[in-house]
């Protein structure tokens, strides 16, 4: 869905707007990415509410593990547990920032995903139009994305139902993540 065209056009949306939306193309689609805006508002709760998985991204640096530890504390007050709220390392292998193993202790989690550092491919792609895990599949950076949509769709409710015997609910018009 695009963003609304102005400022005081969004006030229309609603958390049930939102909801009704994410039902809708939970009925059509396998997979389904949101990229909210850092608030607590009533959308943005809904869409937390109703995700199986929430990927919070993070550097390691220290005003990003201030954010990422406000946003546990909150996350945990809505009762999302460490299946629900996944942490992810962008930039792991940039110089200067703290090293993982400090930022695990510190916010007493297990970071299970980390995305390299590598502005010049995701920038040559951007500039070209086409994704990075098309043009550059072969980087790092395109590894670690298809590593995390691996572990992710492993994750699934779907996945875990296929692998106990389960017959996996077929969705129309279902769609392979990051499909080759």
């Amino acid at each position: 869905m695009l963003a609304p065209p102005t400022p005081e056009s969004a006030e229309l949306i609603t958390g049930a707007n939102m909801k009704r939306a994410l039902e809708l193309l939970r009925e059509r689609y396998a997979y389904i990415v949101v990229d909210t805006w850092p608030s607590f508002q009533e959308q943005v709760i809904t869409m937390l509410d109703a995700a199986d998985v929430i990927l919070t991204l993070m550097t390691l640096e220290i005003t990003s593990l201030k954010n990422v530890r406000v946003f546990m504390e909150i996350a945990e007050k809505l009762g999302y547990g460490e299946e629900k709220l996944q942490l992810v390392a962008n930039r792991n292998d940039s110089s200067g920032g703290i090293k993982a193993s400090d930022v695990e202790a510190s916010l007493g989690r297990k970071i299970p995903h980390t995305i390299v550092s590598d502005g010049r491919t995701l920038v040559l792609a951007v500039n070209r139009g086409v994704p990075f895990v098309i043009s550059h599949k072969e980087s790092q950076v395109a590894k670690d994305i298809f590593t995390l949509a691996q572990r992710l769709v492993a994750g699934a409710p779907e996945a875990a139902g296929a692998a106990a015997g389960a017959k996996a609910p077929a969705r129309a018009g279902g769609m392979r993540l990051f499909a080759r």
